[in-house]
């Protein structure tokens, strides 16, 4: 957190806040002034309590920056009347990627278990769907990966059945050829295949070379989308303004056999 602030440090006792730049800005509060939150508690009555701002930050959230503001724990307990408790706990999985099936399950199981609807702070699960707008993310990923899948397949599958065709037609005078000198159908075929697995690796490796390359920089890098995350309207998600790839080990050994069978 330190590497955000952008003025100011950060909180050591329970009445002392971290606003956000553009928020501090538009509340015209400097730092050592106070702030007063306006809220309700855990048990739903009305509250307000004064916090003193000692810093503020950018987290490069695009809309979220422009009203967020970061309290201790032991002061948010304070102003919300909620000492030792937590009002959500939020649970990562070691997957790169979200499951949503796997997660609906494991809330509807969860809950099937610890839901009690006689105790109003019985603890719920809930899947990442079910937050503002997520479920409707979620559909759309899925529909829009499902939908750049098939027509990036229906390409390749273009592209290399032609070239296919057209190596076929290049080469069918070597064929003839050889067979006219003496060479069996099985030793032009096998010296065909071995010359396509040769090329073919040849292929994977500098395309991994130069993915992984590609990769790494996203990695390390990232592109800023900031100017246009700003110009969001909605603030229920939380999204960082620069995005990354990763370098997985699939990625090292993933384009091998796709490489291979498509020049065999």
């Amino acid at each position: 957190m330190e590497n955000r602030l952008t003025a100011g440090g950060l909180p050591v006792i329970a009445n002392e806040v971290l606003l956000s730049t553009k928020l501090a800005d538009r509340l015209g509060l400097k730092i050592g002034e106070s702030v007063t939150f306006i809220g309700s508690t855990m048990n739903g009555a009305f509250t307000t309590y004064n916090f003193i701002v000692v810093g503020t930050f950018s987290l490069n959230m695009g809309p979220v920056d422009k009203e967020m503001m970061l309290v201790d724990i032991s002061g948010a307990r304070l102003a919300l009347d909620m000492e030792n408790a937590a009002s959500e706990i939020l649970g990562y999985t070691h997957s790169l990627y979200y499951e949503d099936e796997d997660a609906i399950a494991m809330r509807r199981e969860y809950n099937a278990i610890q839901g009690d609807s006689t105790d109003m702070f019985s603890p719920i699960m809930k899947a990442l769907r079910d937050s503002n707008q997520m479920g409707t993310m979620v559909d759309f990923n899925n529909a829009f990966m499902a939908i750049l899948l098939g027509v990036f397949m229906t390409i390749v599958m273009i592209v290399l059945w032609n070239m296919g065709l057209m190596n076929g037609l290049r080469r069918y005078g070597e064929i003839g050829m050889r067979l006219a000198i003496g060479e069996s159908k099985g030793q032009v075929y096998r010296s065909m295949i071995v010359e396509a697995i040769i090329i073919g690796f040849i292929g994977t490796i500098m395309g991994t070379t130069v993915g992984l390359g590609l990769t790494y920089y996203m990695q390390e890098v990232g592109i800023d989308y900031t100017k246009g995350l700003e110009n969001l309207t909605s603030t229920n998600i939380i999204m960082s303004n620069v995005f990354y790839a990763k370098v997985t080990p699939d990625l090292y050994y993933i384009g091998l056999i796709p490489g291979v069978l498509a020049t065999v």
